[in-house]
């Protein structure tokens, strides 16, 4: 196999050599020998100096990192310090980025190549997302230490390293730049041989908590539960995390399976309460008598919220109206309930009706 090809842990025996460029020349001889040494792959990355008062949407640094026979080459290019000098960006740096035979892989490489090309005007071809593979092949894990901790043997976390990224890197820095550049390479390779996750090798009990947990939240500001099938749907198209990993049918299948087995929790969560206390009826005459409604309107008016739908009303309501504040979520959509009815069958207080136009169909 040609070394192009290997991995990083294949050749974890091999010296890690670390060089740092700053000037404009030394950029461009350093480009132009990789465009003609053609690496097909190359591990691509970013630092930014967090606490520089201009520029904080320009990188600092752009590791690059590749392999020969021998050793592990890692390139540390202090792009903003270049650039400040004559506020211009090396022509071979251009050309590398912009040829599409070397391939830069990295794990948010496409937002350090939004900023790059925001930044400095850098335009890229030949970028692999390390990200969207390994989210194809059904793996929840993002970040590079995460997909590091399941794909590679031994692997050792790092720890953030701050400071000046802009110039004179220490020692702890140039290790930790280049570290992401080769691990980079490494999961991209780990990846190429690894089969697609389908259903069968998905933890069901951690996924259904999971997915379970964001249904009651996505529904604690409605009044009803939508149906069984509803449920399924929106899960399968709008749970964030399930879109990201797993493919259309596997949703359907997890979703189907799930609401199957859950819905009934579901209702419970939000169900009317059907017995209420003393206390919370005094509440709920309180909060609906005539004074409160006008007060209750006058609010709405005055915050510009009519005309509006019910159910949209009802979620501001839950959410906004400080009367509310401090009762239970169960008590606070029994008053709601309440005083819609009350508004729709009062005449007196309905006056206002061609102005509030309430929608009473959710």
């Amino acid at each position: 196999m040609n070394d192009k090809y290997k991995s990083s842990m294949e050749q974890e025996s091999k010296d890690t050599i670390i060089k740092v460029y700053e000037d404009e020349h030394n950029v461009n001889c350093l480009c132009e020998n990789l465009l003609s040494e053609k690496p097909l792959i190359v591990g691509f990355d970013t630092e930014v100096f967090q606490q520089r008062n201009l520029d904080l949407n320009k990188a600092s640094l752009i590791t690059i990192n590749h392999s020969t026979e021998k050793h592990n080459y890692v390139y540390l290019i202090l792009i903003y310090k270049i650039w400040m000098k004559n506020k211009n960006i090396p022509t071979g740096l251009q050309k590398l980025c912009g040829n599409q035979e070397i391939v830069k892989v990295g794990v948010g490489i496409d937002e350090d190549v939004r900023k790059l090309n925001e930044g400095y005007g850098l335009k890229f071809k030949g970028v692999v997302e390390i990200q969207s593979i390994a989210l194809s092949l059904g793996y929840a894990e993002r970040s590079l230490n995460e997909l590091g901790k399941v794909l590679i043997p031994n692997f050792k976390p790092k720890k953030y390293v701050d400071g000046n990224w802009d110039d004179n890197l220490s020692e702890i820095q140039k290790g930790y730049a280049s570290y992401d550049g080769i691990i980079s390479r490494e999961i991209y390779f780990k990846l190429l041989n690894t089969p697609v996750k389908t259903s069968r090798d998905i933890d069901e009990d951690t996924e259904f908590q999971l997915a379970k947990e964001w249904l009651i939240n996505h529904f604690k500001n409605m009044i009803n539960i939508p149906s069984k099938n509803s449920c399924i749907s929106i899960l399968s198209s709008s749970y964030g995390r399930w879109k990201k990993i797993y493919t259309d049918d596997v949703r359907k299948d997890l979703a189907f399976k799930l609401i199957n087995i859950f819905y009934e929790d579901l209702k419970s969560v939000y169900k009317p309460v059907d017995v209420l206390t003393p206390n919370d009826i005094l509440l709920i005459e309180k909060h609906t008598s005539n004074e409160s409604l006008e007060l209750l309107i006058s609010f709405l008016l005055n915050n510009k919220v009519l005309p509006i739908k019910q159910s949209s009303l009802t979620n501001y309501l839950l959410n906004s109206y400080k009367p509310y504040q401090n009762l239970s979520l169960s008590l606070k959509y029994n008053i709601i309930e309440h005083a819609f009815n009350r508004l729709i069958n009062t005449n007196k207080l309905f006056k206002l009706k061609d102005e509030i136009h309430i929608n009473t169909k959710l």
